[in-house]
């Protein structure tokens, strides 16, 4: 029981490690500057012309991305306000709802399983 203890306490720390990797990461290469709205005025009609020749693809790496970015407990509001703006309200929406569901059951699940005992 004493190695499974410590087993639970190593995939913790791998588990914050790769979350601060993935924090800094996103700030180190200023990815988010495209989360700016005045990136998101200026490449207003790219983005459209990308979204319109790629619609399912962005819906299906979106969706991915974002449980994953759920589950690495990140926040939100960005993710939230690009699918609106990318895919409209009602698919936007759509998206993020279950995306974020799906992430946030996955993270609960793991932090039941490998921390319950903490």
């Amino acid at each position: 029981m004493e190695n499974f203890s410590k087993l639970k306490v190593l995939i913790g720390l791998i588990y914050l490690a790769i979350v601060a990797l993935v924090v800094y990461l996103f700030f180190y290469y200023g990815a988010d500057s495209f989360l700016d709205v005045n990136f998101l005025k200026n490449n207003k009609d790219k983005i459209f012309t990308f979204r319109d020749q790629n619609f399912i693809w962005l819906i299906i790496s979106y969706f991915f991305f974002a449980i994953i970015w759920v589950f690495l407990m990140g926040f939100g509001t960005p993710l939230v306000i690009v699918a609106g703006f990318a895919f409209g309200i009602f698919w936007g929406s759509l998206v993020s709802i279950l995306s974020f569901s799906i992430g946030a059951s996955l993270l609960y699940l793991f932090a039941n399983h490998y921390f319950k005992d903490l």
